[in-house]
């Protein structure tokens, strides 16, 4: 793809909040972003659209707000949306094929029948793949980057494949065909976030990460440079102040700021006799509560999140082979003592995930994480050089399956 002052957008349809980013890549294959515009997401639960019109206006909303910030229109063929939710499915497909040469000496027409052997997989008729991320080549066994004009055998590869629920993937595409947009792509959000927020030495070593936004957890195990698992969960910080507006007998609202505001992910000993008021004003029913009743709310349903992430990665995870460590990051991972519960529950070191220095430090939150991920996966695929967001290896294993796009978005 070549990029000369091309201008591209990427879209967050996220249950609390919906964000634009237009950026454009000049012909020096540099990055700019130069406009941003968020709404508050209305029709989104658990990461799926469940009331159309709602998301239509509020997607139109944020790009509109986008245009106002950037000065320059969205491209309409050039947008690119992130998708999560519990309809998101992963699972390793294995191939291996023996050389065809009599001499065994390996062509490249080899490597891309295995290629295409790897990615076949026949799926149900209403799923899709979504995106699809390779391991390394084995020749005869052994680990080989380029096995081209070498000496072997057999030749085996395996793949992660995504797959998602082609219909609600269809009423992301009509969201923006309602406003005569049209999607250029789609990527999964754990995969954008953790090649974002990873570096390449910690997926070497092997590095969890973790993006807890309102209403669904997305997660990525890599081991050994490469993708294991990802999955999407239907839990996220809603579920946080749900229990809390239950357990305290208040409402979302005050739950809420009350999360924000003293919560903790740990029950800590020094908040078992301390108070605070419900809220900050002196209202009518404003009351007394217990900080350590509001912290065992919390932290039960962090543990709760944290061993739903373990038992889907089931034997794939295992302290000793994850020296990289766990990253976390969505707007739930900014909730006070998070990466201390974390550390105690998985037994690894934990970091917050941190933004690279060529995003604009207002838009350098948790919150972004994926918005940015997808800019920042679409730049590196426009580009070949090292410029700023530096390339990664891990991109040329994010490959796209021919004709997603097409199914999904010509309607």
């Amino acid at each position: 793809m070549e990029a000369k002052n091309k201008i591209i957008a990427t879209v967050e349809i996220g249950t609390s909040k919906t964000v634009t980013l237009i950026a454009q890549i000049d012909d020096n294959k540099t990055l700019r972003l130069i406009g941003h515009g968020h709404s508050t997401s209305r029709g989104v639960v658990k990461g799926e659209i469940l009331g159309f019109e709602q998301v239509t206006n509020t997607l139109h909303a944020s790009m509109l707000a986008a245009e106002k910030s950037a000065q320059v229109p969205i491209d309409p063929n050039n947008i690119y949306l992130s998708v999560a939710g519990n309809h998101l499915k992963g699972f390793f497909n294995h191939a291996q094929i023996q050389v065809s040469n009599a001499e065994n000496i390996v062509s490249d027409e080899d490597r891309l029948r295995l290629m295409e052997e790897a990615k076949r997989k026949e799926l149900p008729p209403n799923r899709v793949y979504v995106n699809r991320v390779g391991s390394p080549i084995y020749l005869d066994g052994t680990p080989t980057p380029n096995p081209v004009g070498l000496v072997g055998k057999s030749l085996a590869v395996k793949y992660w494949l995504i797959t998602g629920e082609e219909k609600k993937l269809r009423v992301m595409a009509r969201a923006l065909n309602a406003y005569g947009f049209r999607g250029k792509d789609i990527f999964c959000t754990a995969l954008v976030v953790g090649d974002l927020l990873s570096s390449e030495e910690e997926k070497k070593e092997g590095c969890l990460v973790i993006d807890i936004g309102a209403g669904t957890t997305d997660f990525i195990l890599y081991q050994k440079g490469v993708v294991v698992h990802t999955d999407s969960l239907p839990l996220g910080g809603d579920h946080l102040t749900n229990d809390l507006a239950i357990g305290l007998r208040t409402n979302y609202k005050q739950a809420e700021d009350l999360k924000c505001r003293i919560g903790k992910a740990i029950e800590d000993r020094c908040d078992r006799n301390e108070t605070v008021m419900l809220s900050e004003n002196f209202s009518i029913g404003n009351g007394i509560i217990r900080r350590h009743a509001v912290n065992q709310i919390l932290h039960n349903r962090i543990l709760e999140i944290f061993q739903v992430i373990t038992q889907k990665m089931g034997d794939k995870w295992n302290p000793n082979q994850h020296k990289g460590g766990i990253i976390l990051t969505g707007g739930t991972a900014k909730l006070d003592k998070i990466e201390k519960a974390a550390q105690d529950f998985f037994g690894v070191s934990v970091r917050p995930g941190i933004l690279p220095n060529w995003i604009d430090s207002e838009l350098r939150i948790p919150e972004y994480s994926t918005v940015m991920g997808v800019l920042n996966y679409v730049f590196k695929d426009h580009t070949s050089k090292d410029k700023t967001p530096s390339r990664s290896s891990s991109t040329n294993l994010l490959k796209k399956v021919a004709n997603f796009a097409d199914r999904i978005f010509n309607l």
